[in-house]
């Protein structure tokens, strides 16, 4: 109900905005009547806004604009901005002439009206001539005014200075006219000249400051205004440079800047106190430094009276004052004493009171902004008890404190910099910080030193050498010291994070190691082959891999207990890096399984040497607590590039020569062979019957409803099936794996695609209600770089509009490359289709892509929806992806629904649109049709 609230209030203060907008606002809908008019527009045009609202625009136009309007609209309604100069009725039937600015009211990208602004020419245009006749006045005060003035053509060459220029920049008039300003620093000239295009534009350009250099090369500080100067047509043709100097005062700024810094650490802030006061006297708003500075919760304070905490002393004379603000409108100032109530004391404040207006115009409300200045009285003995805390905290604080003179020499330092380095005070005084770093940190420490003597703030890790000689892990944080603007030396702040050090360097080797054995874990291991397959790529090397399992290792870790079997895992280990040539690395890859690398193989008798080596070293017993062990390997070889290209090839297949060398008795490696491998023969069989049933079109498609809150049919997702001609129809989970790995998912997806469009046009063309057709890619498809053209040509041969069709990509896209999956996105949008995510919250973990991807819509898995009505995490869950995606102006469509109490948990939470077999199973085309049709009639 809050934030329902909070949105009314920003609503209602918009349509304030608008209302009090000096030029007329209105909008007329998609027939051209008016449905909303501002003040401005009642002003203007005579009429009451009763009259105006439901009128048509005809009746306020002169007859002669008609066919100019005519023709704006349709250009409008296409999506077009224009401006217009139009005469205007008024009521009292004067003729005035506007100047109006059209653009299109879009919903969901329909048009459905459009919103007008509009001026009044005659009154700029007399407010032009007058402005004209005021030149001899301008020109006086060009000549006599204290500020620089400069005047430009439109080549920006000057036309003229004054006599503030000229002895603000030593140039004179005679000097520069006819030529380029040659006070323009050469590292703003690229940003003048982007000004002065839009001043010339006759854009309005805020005042800004910037630096301008004098004849003798002096640095200025300026405050500097463009103006565009118009001739009588009303055509910029010249413009206006309006410099002030405030080099001195922003150097009393960096003066005071300095000290506020010194302090502001220890110092509380001082935030001002800001109240909203009805007519009543009550506070409607109380700012939360209420309680800080007056001592009560600040919503106690809202709903009281302002008497109840000003001292009855002023009251009378407050009154007086506010008085003044109703009758003239005007803001005021006041001095009063409000109550403190954490220490009952009265503290003065200085109060501005400015109204806040209603429609009418009329003082509705106060805002008053109070500052407390008690304690600026009190300066002089803050700042003697400020430099006392600030001594506290530096003589207490746990981290190490110290400062640096311009040398790089300790001047300063607290005792917790004694304690972390192990010198003593003297010691460090007047020492040199480079003389207590390791050599190879010196260079580093140097460059921070330099950059902080820049007067840049500087955070950077640093290796200290303790007295008694160990190194010591320091975060540093340092800033510049300036007294009166001038750099005199740094201020440090020193942690030591040794332990935190050697924790994190621990927690990184435990992330790529096994922590029983100390070889590389599974982690390494993938990494470290996907560099070696680069490198031999690249010089054509071939690569050995080599899957290990122990034979009968589960008998003896079940048999004597984890303790033997560990031990034993740590011993094969041990043999294992024995084994290894120069360059090879070996892995535990979990369990009894182990990996070995081996780069540069020349010779397939390299690997197998190897594995001879690895069979010959386990064969020798293994001894632990005077008991004697055996064990023996089996071990599988992939080569690169015959055995595969890529780390998942070779891997599966080492894997697969693994199995197959425990079918030959264990204790002996084999090669991996395609052929002799019995586990790839089902799905050989399978692959060749996938590619003979896309030549002979054995695939149709079933379509599930994808439905709304209210149970209208918003779309159809499209679904293969196979229709074996032995089988029988064949559910997609025993064929689209094998399709997807073997790359026969590109050609499938075309053709599902192609299909569904080719559907839903032969639907609409039929005069079925027209819905979007949803159509899964899958990676291997959405990689394919013609996507987007192969996209555009099915669109064009099967005559779909984009808008009817939606793409249902995966999350695990996300963990590609993300340029191209937002390039291609892109694309796809701006063809106006339908993008939605599939399966979200099952795939990849981050959910940035979200902000980053250009997508209309989530589809939250089924696995979240089933259990929702009696799963309070999954009912979290799917609530959590609601607000989130609706949050990013996302929708939302839930699978998997199949009863009504998951209909109405879903609705409750606002899901945009469901699917599942509560709605309708998968269905042939045929009965598609027949459920849309009864649609159309119900709708009829």
């Amino acid at each position: 109900m809050e934030q329902v609230k909070c949105m009314e209030e920003r609503i209602q203060r918009c349509h304030e905005i608008l209302d009090h907008h000096p030029y007329a606002v209105y909008a007329l809908d998609a027939e051209g009547r008016f449905i909303s008019a501002n003040q401005a527009f009642v002003r203007l045009s005579g009429y009451e806004r009763a009259e105006i609202l439901g009128s048509s625009w005809k009746n306020k136009v002169a007859l002669h604009h008609h066919d100019q309007v005519y023709e704006s609209m349709i250009q409008i309604k296409q999506g077009e901005s224009m401006q217009l100069q139009l005469e205007m009725v008024r009521k009292d039937g004067e003729l005035i002439e506007w100047q109006v600015t059209h653009v299109p009211i879009l919903d969901q990208g329909e048009y459905v009206g459009i919103y007008g602004i509009a001026s009044d020419l005659t009154e700029r245009r007399q407010a032009e001539r007058e402005l004209w006749l005021t030149r001899e006045k301008l020109e006086s005060f060009f000549s006599h005014t204290g500020d620089s003035i400069v005047i430009l053509d439109t080549d920006r060459n000057v036309i003229g200075v004054n006599a503030a220029f000229e002895r603000l920049f030593g140039y004179t008039n005679e000097e520069l006219k006819g030529k380029e300003l040659p006070i323009i620093p050469e590292e703003f000239q690229e940003d003048m000249n982007a000004i002065y295009v839009d001043v010339f534009a006759g854009k309005e350009v805020p005042a800004f400051e910037t630096v301008r250099l004098s004849r003798d090369g002096a640095e200025l500080i300026i405050s500097l205004t463009i103006s565009p100067i118009r001739d009588q047509g009303g055509s910029v043709s010249a413009i206006a440079s309006i410099a002030r100097d405030i080099t001195r005062k922003k150097a009393l700024e960096q003066e005071l800047r300095f000290n506020a810094e010194k302090y502001r650490t220890i110092m509380d802030n001082m935030f001002d106190l800001i109240c909203i006061v009805e007519r009543t006297g009550y506070l409607s708003y109380a700012s939360p430094s209420h309680e800080r500075i007056l001592g009560l919760p600040y919503k106690e304070y809202e709903g009281r009276n302002v008497a109840s905490f000003t001292h009855p002393d002023d009251l009378e004379r407050l009154a007086g004052e506010l008085k003044i603000l109703y009758t003239e409108k005007t803001p005021v100032q006041s001095e009063i004493r409000l109550f403190r109530a954490t220490d009952e004391v009265w503290i003065t404040a200085e109060a501005r009171c400015m109204p806040l207006f209603d429609k009418r115009g009329e003082v509705d409300r106060i805002i008053v902004v109070s500052r407390d200045v008690t304690e600026n009285r009190r300066a002089a003995k803050l700042l003697e008890e400020s430099e006392q805390r600030y001594k506290c905290l530096f003589e207490y604080n746990s981290n190490a404190v110290f400062s640096l003179d311009l040398e790089g020499n300790f001047t300063s330092m607290n005792p917790a910099a004694v304690q972390i380095t192990g010198y003593e005070m003297s010691e460090l005084v007047r020492s040199n910080f480079r003389d207590m770093l390791l050599l190879s940190e010196k260079e580093k420490a140097f460059y921070h030193f330099r950059r902080g003597k820049m007067g840049e703030p500087q955070n950077f890790d640093l290796t200290f050498l303790h007295k008694q000689g160990h190194p010591i892990e320091l975060q540093v944080t340092t800033t510049p010291i300036f007294v009166h603007g001038e750099f005199v030396g740094i201020y440090g702040i020193a942690k030591d994070v040794t332990e935190q050090k050697r924790a994190e360097a621990l927690f990184n080797y435990l992330a790529y190691h096994d922590e029983l054995t100390g070889l590389p874990n599974r982690r390494l291991f993938t990494e470290r082959l996907m560099e070696m397959l680069d490198h031999a790529k690249q010089h054509k090397e071939k690569l050995g891999v080599l899957f290990i399992d122990l034979d009968r290792f589960k008998l003896i870790n079940d048999s004597l207990g984890h303790a033997f079997g560990d031990q034993l895992l740590q011993a094969v280990a041990e043999r294992l890096e024995s084994c290894l040539p120069v360059g090879a690395m070996v892995a535990r890859m979990g369990g009894d399984e182990f990996t070995l690398l081996i780069p540069n193989v020349d010779v397939q008798e390299k690997v197998t040497q190897v594995a001879h080596s690895i069979i010959d070293s386990l064969s020798h017993p293994f001894f632990f607590g005077g008991q004697e062990f055996h064990t023996t390997p089996s071990i599988g070889i992939a080569v690169y590039p015959e055995d595969g290209e890529d780390t998942e090839s070779l891997m599966k297949h080492a894997d697969a020569a693994m199995y197959r060398a425990k079918d030959q008795g264990r204790n002996n490696y084999q090669l991996y062979s395609s052929i002799l491998d019995n586990h790839t023969l089902p799905r050989l069989e399978l692959e060749n019957a996938l590619r003979k049933a896309i030549e002979r079109d054995e695939f149709v498609l079933h379509y599930q409803p994808i439905v709304d809150s209210a149970g209208e049919i918003r779309g159809i997702e499209a679904l293969i099936r196979w229709n074996h001609p032995e089988k029988g129809m064949v559910a997609p989970g025993q064929f689209i794996p094998v399709a997807e790995e073997s790359g026969l998912i590109v050609p499938m997806g075309q053709w599902v695609m192609r299909t569904a469009c080719r559907q839903n046009k032969a639907w609409q063309d039929a005069g079925l209600p027209k819905v979007r057709v949803a159509v899964n890619l899958s990676t291997y498809q959405f990689q394919q770089k013609n996507l987007v053209d192969q996209v555009a040509g099915v669109l064009e041969e099967t005559g779909l509009s984009p808008q009817y069709l939606e793409l249902e990509i995966t999350e695990s896209i996300a963990a590609h490359n993300v340029e191209d999956v937002q390039a291609k996105l892109r694309a796809l949008k701006e063809m106006g289709l339908h993008i939605s995510i599939d399966d979200f919250g099952t795939g990849y973990s981050s959910l940035s892509y979200l902000k980053k991807f250009p997508i209309h819509s989530l589809k939250i898995d089924r696995s979240f929806v089933g259990d929702l009505t009696t799963d309070n995490d999954d009912a979290t869950i799917v609530e959590a992806i609601i607000v989130m995606a609706h949050s990013l102006k996302l929708g939302v469509i839930a699978e998997g629904v199949e009863c009504q109490e998951q209909l109405d948990f879903l609705r409750e939470l606002k899901c945009d649109e469901m699917q599942g077999y509560f709605f309708g199973k998968p269905m042939s085309a045929e009965e598609v049709a027949g459920m849309l049709g009864a649609c159309c009639r119900q709708i009829g």
